[in-house]
């Protein structure tokens, strides 16, 4: 099962390895919530 498996994952195209791909500085969607609602104030 297991060779089965890694023949699977070797078959896969090159394009779909992200390894080096940066993400964004905040979570996109974190940024909407909080462009929405407002964030909390700190005491």
């Amino acid at each position: 099962m297991v060779k089965n498996l890694d023949a699977g994952w070797a078959s896969l195209p090159p394009f779909l390895v992200n390894e080096d791909a940066i993400g964004p500085k905040e979570n996109p969607f974190k940024e909407l919530y909080w462009k929405q609602f407002g964030k909390p104030k700190k005491d």
